[in-house]
């Protein structure tokens, strides 16, 4: 079996292995003719253009550089079965007694590297990985030299540049400071705008605030500022709506007030103060905000959107309330009205300054004493009262309550017994009312005594004349004539 020939370095004279492309040694790239067997060749026999002979170099003076071509020696014949004898190789840097014509060999520069940055390698950050490129791709570059056996790696020190950088605290104290003069300047903002709620005109009336930027938080009095008293007015005007006692204390503009969550109007809100004092015997069971309106000086309404009772007072109840009114517009006290009723009920204007006349608004009595007979009993009409609210209830829109005292003293051995719907009606400008189903007067009088009570009927506004007719019963025992009584409420 033929032997393989021995193959050295070219450039080194290290022996290499079959197949082997690379020098351990030094590096060096093998081409691809090094792995084919050469044999011996003669100078005459070198063909010309060969490139792997130099070209003669012209000279000066006419002559010519030929080197001499490269005596190939025959490889020695190694028997079958024994393994050639490998020469060692020569030191680095002394003389190769194999190689004639070389006294000292340098070893060649280690290749270049192909280095590819990667930011995400997993190498030391700042430094840079290096790969071989594929042989047998084009332009191939030899690889790096790799570390030989039992070498020490030494990473590559990072730059400065790619270093995590250092906190300190300078930053933390920095964001103290400017939360804390945050603070400072929402706690100005704050204390100027609650001394700079309210105004007021060269005649000391209450105005809304000229500045009308701040928003409170709904829910959040923190944010609210405090009232200044020098938009308050005293009032204490005094009002009956369906028989509450309602006396209107004060009222007061502001941008905004601590105990009222509501979002006030672009130029504040109005607070009225009330007191409320139920008398009677019923709660009469509105809302504050549906019977509360505040009307403006151009005639429009607002609607109350805080309250601090918003419901009406239980009966015997007397009690504080407010309601808070949003403004859209810079406007006085003296130029408000507080409008109390439904729309469906008549309703009361009261304006909102010292001294208001509600007279119109009052009970208006009168005294007729009247007496008459009927179903042979002695009747006297003793008050008569004209009212815009009766038994918690407040007169619907365009009418007023007639409310007659009425009294009978029943001296006969017969009793009388029937409902005041019956046999009692009021007439005034051609109507005939019946009575309102809710009476204090009784059913029925026993004989030998005495009965009173009250009747109420819903009438035309603007009337002040009357007649109380007592109807005729012609199917009573003994049968009852008809009555009437006129009178009058001045």
């Amino acid at each position: 079996m033929a032997q393989q020939p021995a193959r050295f370095c070219s450039e080194c004279g290290a022996p290499l292995q079959a197949g082997q492309r690379f020098c351990t040694n030094c590096g060096a790239t093998m081409s691809a003719d090094a792995l084919a067997p050469t044999s011996a060749a003669s100078p005459a026999t070198i063909p010309a253009g060969d490139p792997t002979v130099a070209a003669p170099t012209a000279l000066p003076g006419g002559g010519s550089d030929t080197p001499a071509p490269t005596q190939l020696s025959s490889m020695p014949t190694v028997p079958d079965g024994e393994q050639p004898s490998v020469p060692p190789p020569p030191p680095m840097g002394g003389s190769n007694p194999q190689r004639p014509g070389f006294s000292e060999l340098t070893p060649p520069p280690p290749p270049p590297t192909v280095s590819t940055y990667n930011p995400y390698a997993s190498g030391a950050p700042g430094g840079a990985r290096t790969y071989p490129q594929n042989v047998s791709s084009p332009g191939y570059s030899p690889a790096p030299t790799p570390v030989p056996p039992g070498g020490t790696y030494t990473p590559v020190p990072v730059p400065a540049y790619a270093q995590k950088p250092k906190r300190g605290h300078g930053c933390l104290i920095t964001s103290i400071v400017l939360l804390v003069v945050l603070a400072a300047g929402i706690g100005g903002f704050v204390f100027l705008r609650s001394h700079s709620g309210t105004t007021t005109q060269g005649n000391g009336t209450p105005t809304a605030a000229s500045n009308t930027g701040h928003t409170p938080v709904p829910g959040n009095a923190g944010n609210t500022p405090t009232v200044s008293t020098s938009g308050l007015q005293q009032l204490n005007l005094k009002i009956t709506y369906a028989n509450v006692t309602l006396t209107i204390v004060s009222a007061q503009i502001a941008s905004s007030f601590p105990d009222d969550n509501a979002t006030p109007g672009s130029a504040g809100v109005v607070r009225v103060n009330l007191q409320e004092n139920n008398a009677t015997a019923g709660n009469p069971g509105y809302l504050e905000s549906d019977v509360m309106l505040l009307v403006l000086p151009d005639g429009s309404t607002a609607r109350s959107n805080n309250q601090k009772q918003d419901i009406s007072p239980d009966a015997g109840v007397n009690r504080p309330n407010w309601l808070d009114f949003p403004l859209s517009t810079q406007v006085t006290l003296s130029q408000l009205t507080l409008r109390i009723g439904s729309a469906r009920e008549n309703q009361m204007d009261v304006p909102l300054k010292p001294g208001a006349d509600l007279s119109k608004y009052q009970d208006k009595t009168s005294s007729p004493n009247a007496q008459f007979q009927y179903a042979g009993i002695s009747w006297t009409l003793k008050t008569a009262t004209l009212s815009y609210s009766y038994n918690d209830r407040q007169a619907t829109t365009g009418n007023l309550y007639v409310i007659l005292n009425l009294s009978a003293v029943n001296n006969t051995s017969n009793g009388f017994i029937a409902g005041v719907t019956d046999y009692m009606r009021l007439q005034a400008n051609g109507n005939s009312i019946q009575p309102e189903g809710q009476t204090t007067f009784p059913i029925s009088i026993d004989a030998h005594t005495t009965a009173s009570g009250i009747v109420a009927f819903l009438m035309p506004q603007g009337t002040t004349s009357f007649t109380l007719v007592m109807l005729a019963r012609p199917n009573a025992n003994p049968p009852i004539n008809q009555v009437t009584q006129n009178f009058q409420i001045q």
